[in-house]
């Protein structure tokens, strides 16, 4: 929001993106959820735990 003279709201998309993967024939066993750094690691697992506590990656930068 610094980086802008107008007002701008940061939109989350976790919902969506949840709905959307809920509507798609995903099979669960096939799928893990993958943190790109530690700092995303608090995200990551909270999108895990709602995708069936699917499994749980973290890449170390």
């Amino acid at each position: 929001m610094g980086y802008f003279d107008i007002p701008v709201d940061h939109v989350y998309c976790k919902l969506v993106f949840l709905d959307y993967l809920a509507s798609k024939s995903i099979c669960f066993n096939d799928l893990v959820v993958v943190s790109p750094d530690v700092g995303g690691v608090a995200r990551a697992c909270a999108f895990a735990k709602k995708l069936s506590d699917a499994p749980l990656a973290i890449v170390g930068k």
